[in-house]
């Protein structure tokens, strides 16, 4: 016997909240509300933990193609804690395995949701998710609007001409996500006549470009061009991807230049020295918690010291706000370049385990949409070891895969990418 809660939520409709449902509504919660108030802590670290012990005990229940992936990543973890014993730069045991969990958390947790909950329980969680992204969206959008004309503290700097909104969050990517994942909820609700989610995406587009930095920018591209071409056409070529990859540079022009093409850009000194990092200590790169990581960060890694980033603004011992602002080149310092092949083709197979979902061209786009400007977005940040991008990976595992029966109604695209 299912164990639910019913109650009403609207004129002929219920919804039955499960227990797991709310588990990972409050994990969410719990996200969120660490990066509004800036708390730090290991909220994300136990959500990682977590994580490992529901896929320890589904593990029989894991698909074949998921054991892959997972073998994968646990393929290039072995990698960097070998690199661990042989360097010894990082002789600290528990920040090793801390940085373990940081570079692993968000990949273990995207496979333990679908684990952890049937499509039932993912509905439940959307449902009880609706009232709040409706309220959210609008909130934001209407704030977002005052913001241009005033100054009410919820916008920082100029870009563009315009101000940069962050609404109630101390930093713009903790905007962003909170609001792919509220775009997210009631794009995928059931609950919503078209007109009404019509209204609301609109409505959160706008909200979300206000932010007017590239991740918002390229998430709103990817999402109406795909959105677009969904309708029209059943597969992705590379006579496609080329132009779209070229838009999206294009979009994000402002921020390259921002970041890597002055040669003391703190970003550009780090993506040059992973590269140096990987060949020093090739093939196995330097280990966890040596190089851009959190921990390289919190207990200065002696590489900084040999790479002369001591001496650079923004990167010393006293004054070091860089040090922990990027992904793709910390994974290739810290495991080399076979465990950078490895973490790109993990993200590959969640990828492709994203685009098996059956579901409308607006949803399909916004999957796609998502994850992409993830993947550009950990160029300069390290938004793919943090509590911010855990918020965005469990609304990917949210939104893929729905229930058949509740996608019978809805026009299906079956989307192969072609090369």
């Amino acid at each position: 016997m299912e164990n639910v809660i019913t109650y009403q939520t609207a004129k002929h409709s219920h919804t039955k909240l499960y227990p797991r449902s709310l588990i990972v509504v409050i994990i969410l919660f719990s996200l969120i509300y660490t990066d509004l108030f800036s708390k730090g802590g290991y909220v994300d670290e136990a959500v990682g933990l977590l994580s490992y012990a529901v896929l320890a005990f589904y593990w029989a229940k894991i698909k074949t193609e998921d054991l892959i992936t997972l073998g994968l990543l646990g393929g290039v973890t072995l990698l960097g804690l070998i690199a661990n014993v042989v360097f010894d730069i990082n002789t600290s045991i528990f920040s090793i395995l801390i940085d373990v969990l940081a570079q692993t958390k968000l990949i273990v947790t995207f496979y333990a949701v679908h684990l952890f909950l049937n499509q039932k329980e993912k509905k439940a969680v959307l449902d009880i998710l609706l009232p709040i992204a409706q309220a959210y969206i609008l909130a934001a959008a209407f704030f977002a609007l005052i913001s241009q004309v005033a100054d009410i503290g919820m916008a920082t700097d100029q870009r563009y001409g315009f101000p940069v909104y962050h609404f109630i969050f101390s930093f713009n990517h903790h905007y962003t996500t909170v609001s792919f994942l509220m775009f997210g909820v009631i794009l995928f609700s059931n609950r919503l006549s078209a007109i009404h989610k019509r209204f609301f995406c609109i409505v959160g587009l706008l909200a979300i470009l206000a932010a007017v930095k590239s991740p918002a920018i390229m998430f709103s591209a990817i999402f109406l061009f795909l959105t677009f071409y969904f309708r029209r056409y059943n597969k992705i070529s590379i006579g496609i991807i080329l132009p779209m990859a070229a838009a999206i540079y294009f979009l994000g022009s402002y921020q390259i230049d921002e970041y890597f093409r002055s040669s003391d850009a703190p970003r550009r000194l780090f993506l040059q020295y992973s590269i140096v990092d990987a060949n020093a200590h090739f093939p196995l790169g330097s280990g966890f918690g040596t190089f851009g990581s959190a921990e390289a960060a919190k207990h200065y890694s002696p590489l900084y010291y040999e790479y002369g980033f001591n001496n650079r603004w923004g990167l010393s011992p006293s004054y070091g706000m860089f040090l922990y602002d990027t992904y793709w080149p910390a994974i290739l310092g810290q495991f080399g370049w076979v465990g950078f092949v490895g973490y790109i083709s993990v993200y590959a197979r969640m990828f492709l385990r994203i685009n098996k979902t059956k579901t409308t061209a607006p949803e399909k786009a916004f999957l796609y949409a998502v994850f992409f400007q993830y993947m550009i977005h950990a160029i300069g940040a390290a938004i793919l070891s943090t509590s911010t991008g855990l918020i965005g990976i469990i609304g990917l595992a949210l939104f893929s895969e729905p229930d058949p029966e509740l996608e019978k109604k809805k026009k299906r695209h079956k989307i192969k990418i072609t090369f």
